[in-house]
């Protein structure tokens, strides 16, 4: 539930979907809202992911690199770290789609196939945690899972 959240990846569905009232910036602004060229920046917090694809974990992962080995047109987008693990979220070409694998345990093994694929991860989960324990609003709430 959204308001028992306390993920602050901005990730997860419960940030994505929020829409407030009113009119949008970009239709008060009259500005073009045409889709963007496949190979354009992909605003990673904007785009919608086929949940019906997602991996979890290296096993997920490990699928989502057998595909790419197997000829399929999957181009890794993007890789980072999270408060549950770490997570890649990947173009499908053949199905016009984005899917993610999350919850990648945070190890050397699964971030050297990560980089073996054209993707860098910077940070780690425990920075993360402490990153979002310090900024957290959440954190004086009895709900909150961040320390």
């Amino acid at each position: 539930m959204r308001n028992h959240c306390t993920m602050e990846c901005e990730f997860c569905d419960c940030t994505r979907n929020v829409k407030l009232p009113g009119k949008s910036l970009v239709e008060e602004l009259g500005i073009d809202t045409e889709e963007p060229e496949k190979d354009a920046f992909v605003d990673i917090g904007r785009i919608n992911l086929n949940r019906k694809k997602q991996g979890m974990g290296i096993h997920g992962l490990g699928n989502v690199m057998e595909t790419m080995k197997n000829g399929n047109k999957v181009k890794p987008i993007f890789a980072a770290a999270a408060v549950s693990g770490l997570f890649a979220i990947f173009y499908d070409y053949d199905d016009d789609d984005y899917l993610s694998v999350k919850n990648i345990s945070d190890t050397a093994e699964a971030k050297k196939l990560l980089k073996s694929i054209g993707l860098d991860v910077c940070y780690d989960v425990e920075s993360m945690k402490a990153a979002a324990a310090k900024s957290s609003l959440a954190k004086g709430c009895r709900w909150s899972n961040v320390v």
